[in-house]
């Protein structure tokens, strides 16, 4: 509304999240979770909410394992899926992480970074796109069974791209890179 930015508090964790995840839960609050720490770059399983009315950080229940850019998204479910591999589920009322069904091709995660995107879909499933080293680059996740399954794939593989639901349904994927870059257009 008045096209300002304000700066916030910063976060507990004294050392600092280089390249966290963070969703928005269902009572406006914001989860922040794992991250490089400083200056020696070592992934933290730590969790912290933010209460947009107090404007204060909390810290809640760590991960199940230290982690760092982990594709997150909120479940119609109202827990949180982060899908650095393995993919767990945050409980907001408990404040707790569970694992939750891993991926088919438990490539979508590397040691640098994780390499696809997340995206709920309106009927509630979550779509994971990108692969590094394996061959089908869409998984879809069902939070009533908590499995994942294989879904369609588009003619280019690639990783670590941006991924949005479009309003017609359908999903638009868009950047990332190639395990085998295409040669430059002469």
């Amino acid at each position: 509304g008045s096209d300002t930015w304000n700066i916030l508090p910063d976060v507990q964790h004294s050392v600092g999240r280089w390249y966290p995840g963070l969703t928005r839960l269902a009572d406006g609050s914001l989860l922040v979770m794992g991250g490089g720490t400083c200056c020696s770059a070592v992934r933290t399983d730590t969790a912290e909410r933010f209460d947009l009315a107090s404007q204060t950080w909390s810290y809640t229940g760590s991960m199940l394992n230290p982690c760092e850019f982990p594709p997150s998204a909120l479940l119609h479910t109202g827990e949180v899926l982060a899908t650095w591999s393995p993919p767990q589920l945050y409980n907001p009322d408990t404040g707790l992480w569970r694992f939750t069904g891993d991926f088919n091709q438990t490539s979508r995660g590397w040691p640098g970074h994780s390499d696809h995107s997340i995206v709920v879909l309106e009927d509630g499933r979550v779509l994971a796109i990108g692969i590094l080293g394996g061959t089908v680059m869409g998984e879809i996740y069902d939070p009533a069974t908590e499995l994942w399954s294989l879904t369609s794939n588009p003619g280019l593989l690639r990783f670590q791209t941006e991924v949005v639901q479009l309003p017609d349904g359908r999903v638009f994927v868009g950047g990332g890179e190639t395990e085998d870059p295409l040669p430059p257009v002469s």
